[in-house]
């Protein structure tokens, strides 16, 4: 199952002091490094002992491979710094004395951790909008920054310039995008749980969008970029690696502003008087924004809810399905996305009638709806079989019309288990309020 929010735990609290074995262990890492003018290696018991001690130290947001690539970079980084970047070889005599500020300078960085960052995920289509910055969790928010709007004549003179001169025109400057705050270990890669789970937040927000109303894919062929902050091996930003699908959606990701609405309220009128309207100035506009992005902070701050895994999950494999490259990985992750709800713990051949009952008792209305939708489902299920045991290489014209409703009937499975999850927390919530002993 794909990671989601509910696995983002806080880091251990305190500052960690290392001394004794721990600092033995930094110290026998450091003994089998020779600094050189090349690319030091250290691959060895004493790197596998202080990897794992790293990720035991900080086992909520570091893995042992987030710790891995910590080591690497820390000491390509203390390489390059006593080496001129490569361009002298410290002798032998030096060795020794390189080693002591290496284990001095590792203990100092593996007591500060966990890094803390803000990772930018590029919204191209959000930029026209005025600045602003929105929260939709404790942890994520829209920051719209300020920027200068050309006049008519200065756009005017440049591209006329441009035109004359053969250069052609620069893409307009992105200023706005999905700010998430992340805790552990980044060097920029997707390998590391810091990505992962910032990868799987974007996801989230991203389905919420769309299905909210918010937002809209626009299919303009438009890329996004991603960076973070601060870099641990440099100054200013560094680069964020985005999955291609990521990149692909809020590349296209676009404001639905048919679907904005205030309440237009007359002097003298409360709020519950008024009657929606589209927003007219940049104020109602920002405001419209920040309501109909409101879905995704309340199924953010259910993160630990018996159901939010599962959905987190099965909104991710939805996003997957959406922006894959192959056809053939777009069913199969819709197919995943409905088996992360529905449940898959049986074999294959008893599956397909489990699943597809169940999905024809929450989701229809009577016995007749029930029936076609188990039909319905259980032809997906067929497909999927044909899939995986490479009965079918890809999908012909027919199964794409299948591929199109599974992705539809996960998109409803999930908002409709979303809202059963919203109704059983408010019913736990009345029941508190009226029995307040038994809290």
């Amino acid at each position: 199952m794909k990671s989601s929010t509910s696995k983002r735990n806080e880091p251990r609290t305190g500052p960690i002091s290392l001394k004794g074995k721990s600092l033995d262990a930094i110290t026998e890492y450091a003994d089998g490094i020779v600094f050189n003018d090349s690319f030091p290696t250290s691959d060895n018991a004493p790197t596998a002992k202080l990897r794992d001690l790293i990720a035991s130290l900080h086992r909520d947001c570091m893995s042992e491979e987030d710790a891995r690539a910590f080591l690497f970079s820390e000491l390509i980084m203390f390489n390059q710094l006593v080496s001129d970047n490569g361009k002298r070889c410290p002798s032998d005599a030096e060795q020794a004395g390189l080693r002591i500020r290496f284990v001095a300078h590792l203990k100092a960085r593996i007591e500060a951790l966990p890094d803390r960052y803000v990772v930018r995920i590029e919204l191209p289509s959000f930029a026209e909008l005025p600045a602003s910055e929105i929260r939709i969790s404790d942890f994520a928010r829209v920051r719209i920054d300020a920027h200068q709007i050309e006049s008519a004549e200065t756009k005017y003179t440049s591209r006329l310039a441009q035109a004359l001169s053969g250069i052609a025109p620069k893409a307009p400057l992105v200023h706005a995008h999905l700010e998430i705050d992340a805790v552990g270990f980044c060097d920029g890669s997707s390998d590391s749980s810091t990505a992962s789970r910032c990868h799987s937040i974007a996801k989230q927000c991203a389905f919420l969008m769309t299905v909210s109303g918010a937002a809209h894919n626009g299919w303009e062929r438009k890329t996004a970029s991603a960076t973070f902050s601060p870099s641990p091996y440099g100054s200013g930003s560094s680069e964020f690696s985005l999955s291609h699908s990521l990149s692909k959606c809020y590349g296209n990701l676009t404001p639905d502003r048919s679907k904005w609405k205030v309440y237009d309220v007359k002097a003298g009128q409360s709020l519950l008087g008024g009657q929606l309207r589209s927003p007219e100035n940049d104020d109602e506009r920002i405001s419209a924004l920040q309501e109909s992005l409101a879905p995704i902070e309340r199924f953010l701050a259910c993160a630990g809810e018996p159901d939010h895994e599962s959905l987190a999950a099965a909104m991710e494999w939805h996003q997957d399905s959406i922006f894959a490259d192959n056809q053939t990985f777009s069913f199969l992750a819709a197919c995943i996305g409905l088996e992360a709800l529905l449940g898959s713990d049986v074999h294959m051949d008893a599956m397909s009638r489990r699943l597809a009952d169940r999905y024809a008792f929450l989701m229809g209305r009577g016995r007749t709806e029930r029936t076609a939708l188990a039909q319905r489902y259980e032809a997906v299920l067929n497909l999927r079989g044909k899939l995986v045991h490479a009965k079918a290489a890809r999908l012909n014209a027919e199964d794409r019309s299948l591929l199109y409703q599974a992705q539809a009937m996960l998109a409803q499975l999930i908002w409709h288990e979303m809202h059963e999850m919203y109704r059983t927390m408010d019913r736990q919530e009345k029941n508190r309020a009226g029995n307040p002993s038994r809290v």
